[in-house]
């Protein structure tokens, strides 16, 4: 019997990125309809971790791996868009856009009121930081 279920595990996909992000969303579902008793949310959950199943224990390793590329493919700008925002000096400086070159400038936290001019287009405005 354990020969069998190595042999079996053997051949198997296994869990990936996805996977993990299909888990985790699965548990957050399971998490809310705990508290707000859905019929939807459960059917959700439940077909969620049927698919982290099927995924982890699919014989078909290349269509699973495809599948992992076409997802991040999908949500990169996303995810490129969330790292960028978290990854900037918040603490420190104010970001903003110019309005008008829409160039991404960013002004000292703490100073109050003051002069801004665009290093692009020599806009100036009036910022408060």
């Amino acid at each position: 019997m354990k020969e069998k279920f190595l042999k079996f595990i053997k051949d198997c996909y296994g869990v990936d990125k996805l996977n993990n992000i299909i888990l985790y969303f699965a548990i957050g579902f399971s998490i809310v309809n705990i508290f707000k008793k859905s019929f939807i949310i459960s059917v959700i959950s439940i077909l969620l971790i049927f698919i982290f199943l099927f995924r982890a224990f699919s014989k078909n390793k290349r269509k699973r791996s495809m599948e992992q590329v076409k997802f991040f493919t999908l949500i990169s700008p996303v995810y490129e868009k969330l790292l960028k925002f978290a990854s900037k000096d918040r603490k420190n400086y104010i970001y903003f856009k110019c309005k008008n070159c829409k160039k991404e400038l960013r002004v000292p936290r703490g100073k109050g009121k003051i002069k801004v001019i665009c290093p692009y287009c020599k806009h100036e405005e009036i910022k408060k930081s």
